[in-house]
């Protein structure tokens, strides 16, 4: 019941409350008589409360209601299921009334709500099987998902696209969870993603997931695959990984380029999406002293951290001076394994830059969230109104019917037909998800923002259903750039969920700073995961 009262057919033919009602009056009273519109629908309808909820039910109550044969009954159905003309719902409409008058004796204007329900849920509604179907495999999912975490999770990324969530917001729900999730690695991914077993302090690489026999004990994690990688062709992943399983891992960048017949162009994706990183040299690199002094630096003053973080550019750099093998007819033209120069010093990427590059390249980030990295810039002006700015973390603590603001990356939207207008939206931050109501008057004036826009502020009234569950009934939506205040030390890193604090007032914005987050939005824009859209599909 749980899964077909939620579809448009029930909701239209006013199945919800009524059900609901019911089912609680019932649990406090036993003795509770549901009632019906007329008696004949008592052997239909027990089941559903008096409601109809499951597709089955329209045939069923228009035979036992209003006399119809089955063939009669079926046609019904079908023109229901369809789009069809006033004409011929018209035609059934005078068909049901006079039969059920005829047939069980019921008045007309009994006849006429029986018919209401009836034609509600035309607009779409699941048949009784396919509830229970759908039923079961939900619960099978959500049993794989807590007791073979890493293995579901596995199974999803490759089976992609499907489902409603996009594989990076696979990836954070899974790491929320402590699935451990490790990037792209030339020496270590796949084509598809992979387990690998992991050995006590979460370091990567004791070996590839062969079995449950090879894994006895240990802690299991999720490798992206190399087929992940936008733009690099399917067939020079394939290569590249049945090279390296052929002859070893690749020793180093020019052993990649000389080895394997992979063009430029999915070379240089590679080392950009980070895959190359562990063949890169991170100690002190050893620059010509005309190097050193255009840059004014010694190379060796740079900390690890920072060379650790310019590896994509270093890489970037020695796969554009190497050499790389080509396809001919008969195999493949090896390249000379030419020792390649050392790096200049480069300027490492900053959390931002390397977000930006993980969702151009792969669509999915592993190490970082957008949130994390922006939250300790937010500064939002404090109105009339006193708000609060939460995370997700802090909402099951604040009160009902609070004002509060939100901010997050829009993972989901939906704006069905039954809504009446309202939108449906959620958002996701460094620590969970929410979801947010977005009133058809509000969805008005902000369409632009809702329909597009990736990064979010939404302020509103926080409500907290009987069930416990939290939504955020949104009165204005913001492009989350406009609240981007200067730029903070870029060693911050993901803090704990905190304490839910004021919302600080922010002073007049500098021209920089606001060029700036005007940047930083424009550039989400362009690489931001594709987001599922209700009857659309996934768009950005």
């Amino acid at each position: 019941v749980q899964v077909a009262i939620v579809r448009p057919g029930p909701i239209q033919g006013g199945a919800i409350n009524p059900y609901i009602e019911r089912r609680e009056c019932l649990r406090k009273d036993s003795s509770y008589e549901i009632p019906y519109e007329h008696p004949a629908l008592e052997p239909v309808l027990q089941s559903t409360l008096g409601t109809i909820i499951f597709q089955d039910q329209v045939v069923q109550v228009a035979e036992a209601f209003a006399g119809f044969s089955p063939g009669e009954a079926d046609g019904l159905r079908r023109a229901m299921s369809r789009k069809r003309s006033h004409e011929a719902m018209q035609r059934h409409r005078e068909r049901f009334i006079a039969g059920a008058m005829a047939h069980v004796g019921a008045d007309e204007q009994t006849a006429e709500r029986v018919w209401e329900m009836v034609e509600g849920f035309a607009g779409f509604g699941f048949p009784k099987a396919h509830a229970a179907a759908f039923g079961l495999l939900a619960y099978q999912s959500t049993w794989l998902r807590v007791h073979h975490g890493p293995e579901f999770l596995c199974a999803l990324l490759n089976e992609q696209p499907m489902g409603f969530y996009a594989p990076d917001s696979l990836v954070h729900e899974a790491q929320r969870r402590g699935i451990q999730v490790l990037g792209l690695d030339v020496n270590a991914s796949g084509v598809q993603c992979t387990m690998e077993a992991i050995d006590e302090s979460g370091r990567d690489g004791v070996r590839r997931w062969m079995g449950a026999e090879s894994v006895a004990g240990a802690r299991l994690a999720v490798r992206i695959g190399l087929g992940y990688v936008k733009g690099a062709l399917a067939q020079e992943v394939c290569e590249l990984v049945a090279e390296r399983e052929r002859d070893g891992p690749f020793r180093d960048l020019g052993d990649l380029a000389a080895r394997t017949p992979t063009c430029r162009a999915t070379l240089e994706r590679l080392a950009w999406a980070g895959a190359c990183d562990n063949l890169v040299d991170a100690s002190p690199a050893v620059e010509s002293g005309s190097l050193a002094s255009a840059y004014g630096v010694d190379a060796d003053s740079r900390s690890h951290e920072d060379r650790l973080h310019a590896r994509r550019r270093s890489a970037l750099w020695q796969l554009g001076v190497a050499a790389p093998a080509g396809a001919v007819d008969e195999g493949v033209q090896l390249a000379l394994p030419v020792e390649l120069p050392r790096t200049p010093r480069l300027r490492p990427l900053d959390r931002w830059q390397r977000v930006l590059a993980d969702y151009a390249t792969s669509g999915v980030t592993v190490e970082d969230h957008v949130m994390a990295i922006l939250r300790p810039r937010l500064s939002i002006p404090s109105g009339a109104d006193p708000v609060v700015l939460a995370t997700s973390s802090q909402l099951p603590r604040m009160a009902h019917g609070c004002s509060v603001a939100v901010a997050g990356m829009v993972i989901a939207r939906q704006r069905p037909g039954t809504a009446k207008g309202t939108m449906f939206l959620l958002f996701e931050d460094e620590w969970g998800t929410v979801n947010l109501i977005v009133p058809g008057a509000v969805y008005e004036r902000h369409r632009a923002l809702a329909r597009a826009e990736p990064l979010l502020l939404a302020r509103g009234r926080l409500e907290r259903a009987p069930s416990g569950v939290l939504n955020v009934l949104v009165r204005e939506l913001v492009a989350l750039e406009r609240f981007l205040g200067p730029a903070v030390d870029d060693a911050l890193k993901m803090g704990g969920s905190g304490t839910v604090s004021g919302l600080p007032s922010a002073g007049p914005a500098q021209a920089p700073a606001e060029e700036e987050s005007a940047e930083m939005g424009a550039s989400m824009r362009a690489v931001a995961p594709p987001v599922q859209s209700f009857a659309s599909g996934r768009r950005r």
